[in-house]
């Protein structure tokens, strides 16, 4: 048997590419501890695909439902594996049940503890984790909240760089991967409107509305656009304030010491908000459907002006996240492998 991991998860415009980061930054770890990683996806359009393939993996698409298993066999005899790390919603207990029945041996990212899972280990990494309890066999082993999170090696290096505070500040607008509800485009226009500062908003590989909002770039000198920055953690670093949705980019931010106003846009972000603002790491606007782009800005502007509140939101975060959470479950995944064989 390989030292190789299949990661099967999804990214897409509807369920935002989440899953596919926090895999990636597992999968970049394991590389480093001399394993490989093939991705096994099935809703996931192009775009999301070949971004996973430019971090230097292959990317099996399948067809999916009940033939899903079969797949599975077949990319694990060619891949000469038979470890595969789940984090999909599409999987359920009987999905979990089913694998271990065919001799898989599991690792599952999950947010929920929404069913019983049958796996050798169990990573939640949001700051509510601890709170829930896991339907799980004896011998699992659970990696619960921000200890774990799985954040890319570059979060780790540019906070350990501590990067100087940027010279023109900047407020820092990133929704997610997709942010198919178009608020970075409408928040673009509210804030040149109600802040001083410069507005940087980064775009993922679904993000809808980027044709306008690089549109807008060109005519307000004070708004840039970035699509997929190779950079993206030394530009989150640089800023005054973010204003994120409140996934996975909750716990790069924390780990940067940026202060956030989190703006919920789906409801699997609802539990991750409350407990981050329950801590003190952000500011949490609540679901997005409720808010005008005007009101968030006035907030953004708000916060913009208290220096001492932000200070301590930024201390709060990188007391919560040291960045460091992806080397810890890659050396567990790793030593379970190695007792394996």
């Amino acid at each position: 048997m390989s030292r190789t991991i299949i990661f099967r998860t999804d990214g897409s415009r509807t369920i935002g590419v989440g899953h596919v980061y926090r895999c990636l930054a597992l999968a970049e770890a394991l590389r480093s501890r001399g394993c490989n990683a093939c991705f096994a996806v099935t809703v996931t359009p192009p775009a999301i695909q070949d971004l996973i393939r430019q971090h230097g993996h292959q990317v099996e698409v399948f067809a999916g439902g009940a033939s899903e298993l079969t797949q599975l066999d077949a990319l694990a005899e060619r891949c000469a594996t038979r470890w595969l790390c789940v984090d999909t919603y599409a999987a359920g207990a009987a999905y979990f049940r089913d694998l271990q029945a065919a001799g898989w041996r599991t690792v599952c990212i999950d947010d929920f503890a929404g069913f019983a899972i049958t796996a050798k280990l169990v990573i939640n990494h949001n700051a509510y984790a601890a709170d829930l309890r896991y339907d799980v066999p004896a011998g699992t082993r659970l990696l619960l909240g921000p200890r774990y999170a799985l954040l890319r090696r570059q979060f780790r290096e540019t906070r350990a760089a501590a990067p100087a505070p940027a010279a023109t500040p900047y407020l820092l607008v990133l929704i997610g991967g997709s942010d198919p509800h178009h608020w970075s485009l409408r928040l673009a226009h509210s804030l040149l409107a109600a802040v001083p500062v410069n507005i940087l908003v980064v775009a993922g590989p679904a993000t809808a509305g980027l044709p306008e909002l690089q549109q807008l770039a060109q005519v307000h000198a004070r708004l840039h656009v970035r699509s997929q920055p190779p950079d993206l953690p030394a530009l989150m670093a640089g800023a005054s304030l973010a204003i994120s949705g409140a996934g996975v980019t909750t716990y790069e931010l924390a780990c940067l010491g940026v202060p956030s106003l989190l703006l919920i846009v789906a409801d699997n972000q609802r539990q991750n908000a409350a407990a981050l603002g329950r801590l003190g790491i952000a500011q949490v606007l609540g679901w997005h459907a409720d808010w005008q782009a005007d009101a968030i800005a006035a907030r953004a502007a708000a916060l913009l002006d208290n220096g001492s509140e932000r200070q301590a939101m930024a201390a709060r975060g990188r007391r919560l996240v040291d960045g460091a959470g992806a080397e810890r479950v890659a050396e567990e995944i790793v030593h379970e492998i190695d007792s394996s064989y």
